[in-house]
């Protein structure tokens, strides 16, 4: 039952990545080129969003608490109010119930 429920509960996740219609259109704000550049720090925003998740899957952190974890578990000397995704925010803080 723990597989079907990881697995119920990356379904979003798959899916918001295959089906994104607007990837690479430069008609439609920033490009994925982004992701890659040195001058973005997503990737550790989301890194301790996925590090939230995985500790505490069904209940989440709180709503609101994505700031306070990136503060405790932080590898960069910056101030971040959100993680910069939606999805991965969501279920840091709410876990299965977002």
């Amino acid at each position: 039952t723990a597989l079907l429920l990881v697995a119920v509960c990356l379904v979003p996740f798959v899916a918001a990545l295959t089906t994104r219609e607007d990837a690479g259109s430069k008609s439609f704000g920033a490009t994925a080129g982004r992701l890659t550049e040195t001058a973005s720090n997503r990737a550790q925003y989301w890194g301790v969003a996925v590090d939230a998740w995985i500790s505490k899957p069904a209940t989440g952190h709180g709503a609101g608490s994505f700031e306070g974890l990136w503060l405790k578990d932080r590898t960069i000397d910056e101030k971040v109010h959100n993680a910069h995704s939606l999805w991965l925010e969501t279920a840091a803080e709410l876990g299965l119930a977002g």
